[in-house]
């Protein structure tokens, strides 16, 4: 209350001097007023400036946490899947584990028994023309099978297919050289154009060629002199080697020779199946 008399006060006397009087007194008012102006206008100013950084600081914090609540979100999903994971890697161990060590291979071997059909059955097929071959092929009734071919009566629609190796007794009988839906013809080992490959069971399992050559004995190539062979040594078939099963055999070797200056062998074998065709054969194949 003093104060504000004391200012009306002030106010009353510099209302009744004279104008001439005021004007250094409001020069000097003036200049004693201006850096309190300066003041408060460095005052507004760095007003303005804190309001801006609050405003961005909130909306930051806004993002930050917008931030992590997605990579927490992130991280739960992570965690989930790694469980799922290692879950489906432990039940995968376990059933590898209680499988048989013959199972656990990428590919393995098996088997489609298949009957062989006689002259009869193999004369009502080329009459009824239910093999996958005929005239359009150049095939006219009593040509379809040759001396060392045969008819099984399993097909594609039973998984067999060219290359297969037919069977019996663990003795290789042939191969599977065309198949149809039902039935497949097999050439077998002895009869000319049959080739396959071969490994001898010895210390250095050397592997060579068997060929067909229309006689009771085949023949073996591609068997470096360097390798031992001795007659007597079992023939096996190479082609099914590293499939985790016994390899069926194709016979013994008979005869050894060596030409002059022949950098291979000149081996004769005596197939393990011979005589008569067998009754069921087991057309052997690889599975994955």
């Amino acid at each position: 209350m003093q104060a504000l008399a004391v200012a009306l006060a002030v106010t009353a006397v510099l209302a009744a001097l004279p104008p001439s009087w005021l004007m250094p007194a409001q020069g000097w008012a003036l200049g004693a007023l201006r850096p309190g102006q300066r003041a408060a206008a460095g005052m507004v100013a760095l007003g303005r400036q804190v309001k801006a950084r609050v405003a961005s600081h909130f909306g930051n914090v806004a993002e930050l946490a917008a931030a992590r609540d997605v990579a927490e979100r992130l991280a739960a999903e992570n965690r989930v899947l790694a469980e799922r994971l290692a879950s489906v890697q432990r039940r995968l161990a376990t059933t590898q584990a209680e499988r048989p060590a013959a199972d656990r291979a990428l590919l393995r071997l098996g088997g489609i028994e298949a009957r062989v059909l006689g002259q009869q059955a193999r004369g009502y097929l080329l009459r009824q023309k239910l093999l996958d071959v005929g005239r359009v092929d150049g095939v006219e009734p009593g040509a379809l099978v040759l001396h060392g071919a045969a008819v099984v009566d399993r097909g594609e629609q039973h998984g067999v297919e060219p290359g297969h190796l037919a069977v019996e007794g663990g003795r290789v009988w042939g191969r599977v050289v065309r198949a149809g839906p039902n039935t497949a013809v097999v050439r077998t080992l002895d009869a000319p154009g049959f080739r396959d490959v071969v490994r001898l069971r010895s210390p250095r399992g050397a592997e060579g060629i068997v060929e067909g050559t229309g006689e009771m004995l085949c023949r073996i190539r591609m068997i470096a002199v360097t390798e031992p062979v001795t007659p007597g040594d079992e023939v096996l078939a190479g082609s099914l080697a590293g499939l985790g099963a016994p390899l069926p055999r194709y016979g013994v070797v008979e005869r050894v020779e060596q030409s002059v200056g022949a950098a291979h062998w000149d081996i004769w074998m005596r197939p393990a199946l011979t005589g008569s065709p067998p009754e069921k054969v087991v057309v052997v194949r690889v599975e994955p």
